[in-house]
């Protein structure tokens, strides 16, 4: 089982001298999820994501979340040594720098088969991804709008293979914005949607011809979950991106045939813009992997800006399943405060509680210094205590015991050192200090990272 690598040893004994004793490599070589939390800044890429993406051999297949492109410009000549690499980069990120870093292009409707008994399960989950519902006041149109897409790609696929063309997601976008008119018959005279909602109804498909019937209809109510649809797809707009979508470099599913390290890269300015894409990117790689029924080899998520993606079904539903699949997620995280916000007030004991290990930077907020303290267990330390004695001094008598104190207190975690943490296994009590360190100064990444864009 391959070992991801989270630090060294710190004795924190010796934190008060000079130079603090570190100790042997802590390893996690398990088969549950990893989570990660650390502010900006705190070195969350440079000590442990590229140190892994360094590390890992050939037993395993690595799909990374990259929003600065740092981990594919630093590792990626290093993993075309050891692996097949695929890179989804639509802004052409280092690309100047780094020409392997060429995008191969992602059509996230090329993997919808129209004779799969799944076809309407996976586009379902491919609108999911599309059309946001959480923290809307009226869940009823988003959750429309995604029937809506559902149709509007089904169409599009079976549409695109009759014609011997790729199926475009562009073009889905394009039918939803739809300004052309024909005058037909026996349903009046119909406009852009409407037109293809028509076409639809007539389809042998029978979850196509309902959602056509469905939308087929001109209404207020119908009005709302289109324009739903429109301003949550916006994104489709952008010139790169369509460019992108319409290249077809990557089938999932060959991270469980051959070792594959697949960088998905996104300006971290653009992020709040194009989340979607991600979210697109991690549902239909959870889906095809699903498909290989757990045959192959181990599969690692490594899930940077884990928020961006939203509350999304295949991340939990993976929690619980993935690991029978040989995936592993490894989320990463700001804070507490980011699961609380995604999932509710009560998810993040789920979460981290199927987390085989978890490690934490120096926390920014009360909220999670204080979730670190309370799960870092309790002792037992010597402590004075008083009571009324008119013999003692001073009217009191002073006497010794032993008291249950929370071994971390939470005020005392944000006084960590830059590149120190605590980590949790599933399991154990007490977390382990470590000390981490930049990729640059570990022994086993030595001539195996280029120059970082970054450090130049």
């Amino acid at each position: 089982m391959p070992s991801i690598w989270l630090g060294e040893r710190w004795n924190l004994k010796n934190r008060d001298k000079q130079t603090p004793l570190y100790g042997d490599p802590v390893w996690y070589a398990g088969e549950r999820h990893l989570t990660m939390f650390g502010p900006n800044g705190s070195g969350k890429g440079a000590t442990i994501e590229i140190p892994n993406l360094l590390h890992l051999g050939n037993d395993v297949s690595i799909l990374s979340i990259d929003p600065k492109g740092q981990n594919a410009a630093v590792t990626a000549a290093w993993r075309r040594r050891i692996s097949d690499v695929r890179v989804l980069n639509p802004f052409g990120l280092h690309f100047g720098l780094y020409p392997d870093l060429e995008s191969v292009g992602f059509n996230p409707l090329a993997a919808l088969d129209p004779d799969s008994d799944r076809f309407f399960d996976r586009a379902r989950a491919l609108s999911e991804a599309l059309i946001r519902v959480e923290g809307d006041s009226q869940p009823f149109f988003p959750q429309s709008a995604q029937g809506l897409l559902t149709g509007l790609m089904m169409w599009e696929v079976i549409q695109a293979r009759q014609a011997g063309v790729a199926p475009s997601l562009a073009h889905v976008r394009d039918l939803l914005m739809g300004a052309d008119a024909v005058s037909m018959p026996d349903n009046g005279d119909l406009t852009g949607l409407q037109i293809t909602a028509a076409r639809m109804e007539d389809s042998d498909h029978s979850s196509i011809a309902g959602l056509g019937r469905m939308f087929a209809r001109d209404s207020k109510e119908i009005a709302s979950v289109v324009s739903t649809a429109i301003a949550q797809t916006h994104w489709l707009e952008s010139v790169p991106m369509r460019r992108d979508l319409e290249k077809d470099g990557i089938r999932f599913s060959q991270l469980k045939e051959k070792p594959t390290t697949v960088y998905v890269i996104l300006p971290a300015s653009d992020l709040d813009d194009f989340s979607v894409w991600l979210r697109l990117v991690i549902t239909t790689a959870l889906g095809e992997l699903y498909g290989q029924n757990g045959q192959g080899l181990r599969t690692l998520f490594m899930l940077s800006e884990f928020a961006a993606l939203g509350k999304l079904k295949p991340i939990t539903t993976a929690l619980g399943q993935a690991r029978g699949y040989g995936i592993q997620l490894f989320p990463v995280l700001q804070d507490i405060n980011q699961l609380r916000g995604i999932y509710g007030k009560d998810f993040p004991h789920t979460f981290l509680g199927m987390s085989g290990a978890t490690i934490a930077f120096t926390p920014n907020d009360f909220e999670t210094a204080e979730w670190m303290s309370r799960r870092s267990t309790e002792h037992y330390v010597a402590g004075p205590s008083f009571s009324d004695d008119p013999r003692g001094v001073g009217g009191a008598r002073e006497s010794w015991a032993l008291q249950l104190r929370r071994l971390y207190p939470a005020d005392s975690l944000f006084d960590l050192p830059e590149f120190h943490a605590l980590t949790w296994f599933a399991g154990q009590g007490p977390p382990i200090p470590v000390r981490t360190r930049r990729y640059w100064e570990l022994p086993f990444c030595k001539g195996r990272y280029r120059p970082d864009p970054f450090h130049l």
